[in-house]
Order: C-alpha cells, then sequence, then structure tokens
C-alpha cells in the first residue's frame, strides 16, 4: 500500500463531520479554520491535495486560494470545494484550477466521496 498523501482542510466549521471523516481514510489531514492558520501550515507543508469550504465570502475565498497558488506554485494540487448544506449562504468562487476541480457536500455519501477522489488518491 501507498503511503497516505497531505491534504490540508480550511473549514470554519468545527462541528462538520462529513466529508472530512472519509477524507481521513485517505489523506493525512492537517485542517484549520482561518487564512491566518492556513498560512502558517503552508509553511511547513506541501499538501498534495487542497480542501477549502465555501462558507467563506467570496472575498475570503480568493484570497485563501491566492494564498496556497503562492505557497504552492511548483505543481498544480488539487482543489477541492465542500459545501456545508447547514449553512445557508455557500458559494464558490470561478476559478480555473488546471482541470482539476471536485464539490463535495456534507451530506454525500462515502461511496460517492471515495469515487470522487480516487483520482487524486
Amino acid at each position: 500500500m501507498h503511503p497516505k498523501k497531505s491534504a490540508l482542510i480550511i473549514e470554519p466549521n468545527h462541528n462538520l463531520k462529513e466529508p472530512y471523516e472519509t477524507v481521513a481514510d485517505f489523506f493525512n489531514i492537517t485542517k484549520v479554520n482561518s487564512l491566518a492558520e492556513a498560512r502558517q501550515s503552508l509553511t511547513k507543508l506541501q499538501p498534495d491535495i487542497f480542501f477549502m469550504s465555501s462558507s467563506f465570502s467570496p472575498h475570503l475565498q480568493l484570497e485563501i486560494l491566492e494564498t496556497f497558488k503562492n505557497a504552492c506554485s511548483t505543481q498544480i494540487i488539487p482543489l477541492v470545494f465542500v459545501v456545508d448544506l447547514s449553512q445557508s449562504l455557500n458559494q464558490i468562487t470561478g476559478t480555473s484550477w488546471g482541470d482539476t476541480l471536485t464539490i463535495l457536500h456534507s451530506r454525500q455519501k462515502q461511496a460517492t466521496i471515495k469515487t470522487l477522489l480516487k483520482p487524486f488518491i
């Protein structure tokens, strides 16, 4: 079996279990809940995949994406937007991310999450 790849998750909802519990089956995760924490993590970590909550404002999403892009400029890193269906104002900032973009939501079945993540594992 291959060693687990690393994943950086930026999610403001501490109580959101899925899809992150399933993600942890496949990746060594570092979970942060703010841009400042993400910046600090990126000084120590070069993640193989990046999960970002759509609960952040569009402006903050762009800041997060810019920070991530600048920290990981040597290769294209897959980006997964996570939609927390308990939040009423999820927004996904339009982006072209090297044709490597996935969207998960908090009520997806584990089998669906596994299928969507399979190309990145």
